[in-house]
């Protein structure tokens, strides 16, 4: 009954003033709307921003990478094939590998001879004192690996521990002879972020597709999965001959500047303060209206009642009762004047 008695009281005010009621419905549809579209405007802004900051980071990454990777081309034009262990330390040491070519772990000359890879020449500098990884047989390995190749481009492969990194292959001048470097890229890509902040507000992951398992460089090791929050985006791209894959997610709040992001709630909470302003204006002014109709309605009923009820007084009276005007005319006069003189009143007006 209670829920009855409320609908129609609802039932009633918008009978009263539909128009209010029926702008504030349109004015709070077209606010939802706007501020749905906002929020869809400024998500696809912050997704614009945010594929151009991770294309951006695989640049940086893959100009680093390439960076250090090239070094074994320098290196073997620049050194002499005969070079002693001495004279190859001491130009890698004028380098000054370490600062200038991150993730460089061990460089050194690798020489045999004979189908059955006789070892003549096996010379190395270890960048970092101690990190030596590179076992004879992986460069046995490597440089057969490059003779059945058949090809002059420098080999570059995957060491069988997945945290060793990689070699590079370069072949001398001298037959089977090689250049060769070890090539840590957690170790590069870790010295690259550690040195540059500018993607400090993004969450991404490096891998080689050999192994997506492992992470060569990860910001978290959360899970990145896209929602109305957040963005994820994939970049591929090649490090030697291998294809790299670059995962990257960020919070949309972070890439939409603070002023647009209030906007869509300014845009809601001002819509909705019209709305109600306006509905409020227009209610007034209905429901004044209505009353007006009403108050006027109830004074033409009143004055039809009391005109009727002057009029069966004023023909039920028993004595003559009339009007004049300025000029002393009769202007009105009651039915009973027939009664004394004979005449209907209509003949004396």
């Amino acid at each position: 009954m209670q829920l009855r008695s409320l609908l129609k009281k609802i039932y009633s005010k918008v009978k009263a003033a539909p128009i209010a009621f029926a702008f504030f419905a349109i004015a709070l549809v077209g606010t939802i709307m706007a501020f749905s579209t906002v929020k869809t405007v400024l998500y696809r802004e912050g997704e614009i921003r945010f594929n151009l900051i991770v294309q951006e980071l695989r640049a940086v990454v893959v100009s680093r990478l390439n960076h250090t990777i090239d070094l074994p081309k320098t290196i073997s034009k620049s050194i002499s094939i005969n070079a002693t262990k001495g004279e190859l330390d001491a130009y890698l040491q004028s380098l000054d590998l370490n600062a200038r070519y991150p993730g460089a772990r061990e460089v050194g000359i690798y020489a045999t001879t004979g189908p059955n890879q006789t070892l003549r020449r096996f010379y190395r500098y270890s960048v970092v004192p101690g990190t030596t990884s590179l076992q004879e047989a992986d460069l046995k390995t490597a440089t057969k690996l490059h003779v059945d190749l058949k090809s002059d481009e420098p080999l570059f492969i995957k060491l069988r521990d997945k945290e060793a990194g990689y070699v590079i292959l370069v072949p001398m001048e001298g037959k089977d002879t090689y250049l060769f470097m070890v090539f840590d890229a957690a170790t590069a890509l870790n010295r690259l972020f550690a040195e540059n902040s500018l993607f400090s507000f993004i969450d991404f992951r490096v891998f080689d597709t050999i192994d997506p398992s492992y992470a060569l460089y990860e910001t978290s090791t959360e899970p990145f999965v896209k929602n109305k929050h957040v963005y994820v985006g994939e970049e591929q791209f090649n490090v030697g001959v291998y294809p790299w894959s670059l995962i990257a997610a960020a919070d949309n709040r972070v890439l939409v500047v603070a002023t647009a992001r209030r906007m869509p709630v300014v845009i809601l909470l001002s819509g909705i303060f019209i709305a109600v302003l306006m509905f409020g204006i227009l209610f007034a002014l209905s429901w004044s209206r209505q009353n007006a109709l009403v108050l006027a309605a109830n004074i033409t009923r009143n004055l039809r009642l009391s005109e009727e009820k002057y009029r069966s007084i004023f023909e039920s009276l028993q004595d003559v009762y009339y009007r004049t005007n300025k000029e002393g005319m009769i202007t009105t006069v009651s039915p009973s004047v027939k009664h004394y003189v004979g005449l209907p009143p209509e003949s004396l007006i």
